[in-house]
């Protein structure tokens, strides 16, 4: 019961880390993208940002070929504007996002 407990509270601290950071990242996004009008949009943004910190991608990593376009295609449908302008600032985050 005791090592149930300490997973528990090892998961919630986790889950809780990559929800502050996505909160925090999705707070500095915001001024420069244009998300999308609607709760579900903003809470797809906030996901695709709080997803991109809690993955760890090592050099040389093959996950980075999947994660990669799934985050593009992510970000760029919960924000609107520009599209080459979005792209840029979509790898500049997502990038942010992993070294956090």
């Amino acid at each position: 019961m005791r090592d149930v407990l300490w997973q528990i509270w090892l998961n919630c601290g986790y889950f809780l880390t990559v929800a502050a950071s996505g909160f925090f990242l999705y707070k500095l996004c915001a001024p420069f993208v244009r998300p999308r009008n609607g709760r579900f949009w903003r809470v797809l943004l906030f996901l695709t940002l709080a997803g991109s910190t809690g993955m760890v991608i090592w050099i040389g990593d093959p996950n980075l070929l999947y994660t990669l376009p799934a985050f593009f295609a992510l970000f760029l449908l919960s924000t609107r504007g520009d599209r080459i302008g979005r792209l840029w600032r979509d790898k500049f985050f997502e990038k942010f996002g992993q070294d956090i």
